[in-house]
């Protein structure tokens, strides 16, 4: 009896631990080139998808209390996001940089993004035209995304602006394959683009 009563504890151990890491980390597989080099096609990554968490009747909620707490995707973080219906209907997540935020102004100078009037970590190369018009300001609740690698790359120069609630996650660590080990250092990658 106790050898079942422990079983039984494991199992509900296992269920309980498989059921939290499901919720707090997505497991998501890189398909294409578009990230390359910072993600490479088939790389294994795990997701924070608790780090954006959106709580659904926020507006009944002090809204000072949830600003306080609530983070933000921000330039420079590499996130996966439902892309924008009808541009994909295949329900896979994309994933892309963060390149320009609420408020921000982006611009295309000769093939560079400028975010703000100044270039955004210009070592992704550069990129083809952004929009038909020279500057685009970033509303409230939207976001830019561009993959790294921009020549092959579908990203908000197609489908347009990301709401911030299509935003899942943002990419934590490269887990496979195990050679390419990598944590994400959020605060290095706001260092460079501010450099």
């Amino acid at each position: 009896m106790n050898q079942l009563r422990n079983i039984s504890k494991n199992l509900i151990f296992a269920f309980g631990l498989s059921l939290f890491l499901q919720i707090v980390l997505g497991n998501y597989i890189v398909d294409g080139d578009s990230m390359s080099p910072t993600l490479n096609h088939n790389q294994r990554v795990f997701v924070n998808k608790f780090i954006y968490f959106h709580i659904p009747y926020e507006s009944q909620i002090d809204i000072n209390l949830i600003n306080k707490f609530k983070l933000n995707p921000d330039n420079g973080d590499v996130v996966t996001f439902d892309p924008p219906f009808p541009y994909d209907t295949t329900g896979k997540e994309f994933v892309k940089r963060v390149i320009g935020k609420p408020g921000d102004t982006i611009e295309n100078y000769n093939g560079t993004i400028l975010v703000n009037g100044k270039p955004f970590a210009n070592k992704f190369g550069s990129t083809s035209e952004i929009s038909k018009e020279e500057k685009i300001l970033i509303p409230e609740d939207y976001y830019y995304l561009l993959g790294d690698n921009r020549n092959e790359s579908n990203d908000s120069r197609s489908f347009g602006l990301v709401p911030r609630s299509s935003i899942t996650g943002r990419v934590w660590i490269i887990y496979w394959p195990f050679s390419n080990l990598k944590i994400f250092d959020y605060n290095l990658i706001s260092t460079l683009n501010e450099s």
